[in-house]
């Protein structure tokens, strides 16, 4: 901590004769060239992060939330997928008790895949159709595919894949 307090001190001190003539050659620049400068300064330092540059599309469709709701949500997202995460590796144990190490591995290599694969996904919907929302119109489909299959194999029990048991004749 010593060393970066020294190396600081030493940056500031050796910057210092630089900045002195920085400030000299603004008293020989023109009325004009100092409007100008004062403009781009005044400008970067009241740039705010949080605020759109302009209101986006046609609508004028803005969504700038502050800091506390935006932390607020994000940790109910969170709540949310851990949940999730949580009721997955319960259906596990349920239903695969004897397998339950390679079925929470084939679970973990499909959401390695699907982090992999969404954001290739996703540029090239974006590339293609020129709309950034198309990505949510993926994930809205991934997500009807998704309830239709859990739909007709745990509330029909429709059986997806043929087994032993499924080709007997009752």
């Amino acid at each position: 901590m010593r060393f970066l307090r020294v190396c600081l001190l030493g940056g500031l001190i050796s910057a210092s004769p630089a900045w002195a003539q920085d400030i000299d050659q603004l008293q020989a620049a023109a009325q004009a060239e100092f409007r100008l400068l004062s403009e781009d300064l005044g400008a970067a330092l009241s740039y705010h992060a949080q605020i759109p540059a302009e209101p986006l599309g046609l609508a004028g469709f803005d969504i700038g939330v502050g800091v506390t709701l935006f932390t607020a949500l994000i940790f109910v997202v969170g709540l949310a997928q851990g949940f999730g995460k949580a009721s997955v590796f319960k259906y596990i144990s349920d239903e695969y008790p004897d397998n339950i190490g390679v079925i929470s591995g084939i679970v973990g290599l499909v959401g390695g895949l699907g982090g992999f694969i969404l954001p290739i996904l996703f540029g090239a919907i974006v590339d293609i159709t020129g709309i950034n929302s198309g990505i949510f119109m993926l994930m809205y489909g991934v997500t009807w595919v998704s309830l239709i299959w859990m739909y007709l194999t745990e509330v029909r029990k429709v059986p997806m894949i043929k087994t032993a048991e499924t080709d007997t004749l009752e």
